[in-house]
């Protein structure tokens, strides 16, 4: 039987859990897989913009799509700009290989999605799928709950941004509802497609199937050193992700614990520079280290994983709807987790496996668990054992195989 052949869109290549059902595939020799990589904009610290996509074939060979920028721009009008530069690296990406024949394309994220459907409607791919990793935000944004201006600001950015935001928004939404016409949805959770429906995207048919984890790369966490006292943070660099309640609950913690260590991967300079200073304010800064962006997932993971504790303090807001990443990347890295209640749905799970704490979003609580893990080698202990646990609930062997029936029964193809 002629093995499928795959056509896989994807941002943050290497980083979502999402990308482990390629790795299965491939490990498996279920299909023949190629890959688009779109852009993500990153800033050097000399001041370019980068942009960097590439083609992927079967055979591993990789074609690239590099350009560098000679100016900076705010960081309110990066992903405008991301969405021009990607639909014209997708769109040439595509015209490039516009011969070759795909049975399946699958688009992750929105924007992807879309291109997904293009593939589809000008003969690329037999059949489209749209890998739905996140829910639509609120399009009536104003003060804090304003999005995607990425910059640690007050209760009332100016007018300018909330527009900008609100485009953004518009935008997605857009993306979104061209991306449902695609022949299959892949929800990383029921709660993403429930609520989706309530604003008229209703997919043609759809399967469930959440983000994984690598059981090897738990096993390469094993063998790092745990730094005694040390919490870590994996992600973007915003109040809304957890890192400023993070820094008051660490000021807490150097009242009983002196030489504590935060180890924070993640963020552009502007961002470290924004959050040294928080640092410096709440007299921590000689205990915090930041990494910034680490390009490469493993690298970054080996950085946590010498850390006892991971941080994943969401308030209340539309992460409660999706598979957020954080907890997946700390049970990897072998870290009980400190998540914020009622949360995502990983959070009754650690919950129940005892593979970390649920927390009130309050810097005292916070604070109290962390230092109560710290200091009690039993609990530490427990929680550990939880995360392991847990983490074999997440075998990507196990979801991706699943995945894999579960879209070639949906889309009625012999795979067998």
């Amino acid at each position: 039987m002629k093995k499928l052949n795959i056509l896989y869109i994807v941002n943050f290549w290497g980083i979502l859990p999402h990308n482990y059902f390629i790795k299965y595939l491939r490990e498996n020799h279920s299909a023949q897989i190629s890959t688009i990589v779109l852009p993500v904009i990153s800033y050097h610290k000399k001041g370019h913009l980068t942009v960097d996509a590439c083609f992927i074939d079967t055979n591993g060979n990789k074609t690239s799509y590099q350009r560098k920028i000679n100016f900076m721009l705010p960081h309110c009008l990066r992903l405008l700009l991301q969405y021009i530069i990607n639909l014209s690296a997708g769109i040439k990406i595509l015209i490039k290989n516009r011969r070759k024949q795909f049975d399946i394309c699958i688009g992750e994220s929105s924007f992807n999605g879309m291109l997904a459907l293009f593939a589809k409607k000008v003969g690329m791919a037999k059949h489209s799928i749209f890998v739905i990793v996140d829910v639509l935000p609120n399009p009536n944004v104003k003060g804090e709950e304003a999005v995607y201006l990425n910059v640690p600001r007050s209760t009332s950015p100016p007018k300018i941004l909330r527009i900008l935001s609100k485009v953004v928004v518009s935008v997605q939404f857009l993306l979104t509802k061209f991306a449902y016409k695609n022949d299959l949805a892949w929800f990383i959770n029921d709660k993403i497609r429930l609520r989706d429906s309530k604003q008229g995207l209703v997919p043609k048919d759809f399967i469930v199937s959440p983000g994984a984890i690598d059981p090897k790369r738990v096993k390469r966490s094993r063998e790092i050193a745990k730094i005694e006292n040390s919490v870590a943070y994996m992600g973007n660099l915003k109040k809304e992700l957890g890192v400023d309640i993070a820094i008051k609950s660490l000021s807490i913690v150097k009242s009983e614990i002196k030489d504590f260590k935060f180890i924070v991967v993640g963020g552009d300079p502007y961002l470290v520079n924004y959050y040294t200073g928080m640092a410096k304010s709440y007299g921590i800064a000689e205990n915090i280290k930041f990494y910034g962006c680490v390009p490469d997932f493993d690298d970054a993971i080996d950085i946590i994983a010498s850390c006892k504790i991971g941080l994943a303090l969401y308030p209340e807001s539309d992460s409660m709807y999706t598979d957020v990443s954080k907890p997946k990347n700390y049970l990897q890295a072998l870290l009980p987790t400190i998540i914020v209640k009622p949360g995502p749905d990983i959070c009754r799970e650690i919950e129940a496996y005892q593979a970390g704490s649920c927390v009130e979003y309050n810097e005292e609580q916070i604070a109290a668990v962390i230092l109560d893990i710290l200091k009690n080698k039993a609990l530490y202990d427990r929680c550990l054992e939880g995360v392991v646990a847990l983490g074999a609930k997440f075998d990507y062997n196990n979801l991706c195989s699943m995945a894999f029936e579960d879209i070639t029964g949906k889309l009625n193809i012999d795979s067998s």
